[in-house]
């Protein structure tokens, strides 16, 4: 790579497979999902690799000086998705994950219904017998315009665009590559089994089919902003 990266995700946005296609690209660093906190982030180690990967709260750039001077001559890729079906897959996520915090989440949501525990997540949680708190969606996908007034250049990708042909020209532009390469590049990583997982555990606008008329109105009500801001349709 003859250029220098940084991804920031939002969670559940389809960052592994993300990874996985800038690989394949990126084949002399492979980079994995850090989600390191910014004040753990080992800078120093990571600063001179081409491409970085993370789940950072992209709101505390502002204050965090390593964070920025990282970023400063980089290009940011920021991988975004549909706020309600972030939370549809962290609901559908939870009761198979081996993550302890998960489970701890699981838990707590045990016994209600689905549409509780959709508007549960959403609105945030502090977990029972812990200091652990799960951020209610407007923080979980704040900040990634703060991004642009610090990177030389931002690209968005939507986790809508593996599905729809959008991507493979996205990330030819983004690393600079034939468009036949990077088309090689993301049909190798959305492999007949990447691909069935990604669309069994989180196909693009789920949500339409599986909210209720009230849940929708509820994000509608509740979380608009979020919605409109990051580029999506309010229905």
């Amino acid at each position: 790579m003859n250029q220098k990266i940084f991804i920031s995700s939002i969670p559940k946005s389809g960052t592994h497979l993300l990874a996985s296609v800038v690989n394949l690209i990126n084949n002399e660093y492979p980079i994995s999902v850090t989600k390191s906190s910014i004040e753990t982030f080992n800078f120093e180690k990571y600063k001179s690799r081409p491409c970085l990967l993370g789940h950072f709260r992209v709101n505390n750039i502002s204050g965090n000086a390593k964070l920025k001077e990282l970023i400063l001559d980089r290009s940011l890729l920021i991988l975004i998705r549909d706020p309600r079906d972030i939370v549809n897959s962290m609901v559908n996520f939870l009761p198979n994950s081996p993550n302890s915090y998960h489970k701890l989440l699981s838990k707590q949501l045990d016994g209600k219904s689905y549409q509780e525990q959709i508007i549960t997540v959403a609105n945030g949680l502090k977990l029972e017998n812990s200091d652990i708190e799960v951020s209610d969606i407007r923080r979980h996908c704040a900040g990634f315009v703060n991004f642009s007034s610090v990177a030389k250049t931002m690209h968005v990708i939507k986790y809508e665009d593996f599905f729809d042909g959008e991507i493979v020209e996205k990330i030819a532009e983004i690393f600079n590559i034939e468009i036949e390469v990077a088309n090689t590049y993301v049909s190798e990583a959305m492999s007949s089994k990447t691909k069935t997982k990604r669309q069994d555990g989180g196909r693009p606008y789920g949500w339409r089919t599986e909210f209720n008329q009230e849940i929708k109105d509820f994000f509608v009500k509740e979380y608009s902003d979020v919605i409109l801001n990051l580029g999506y349709k309010l229905y």
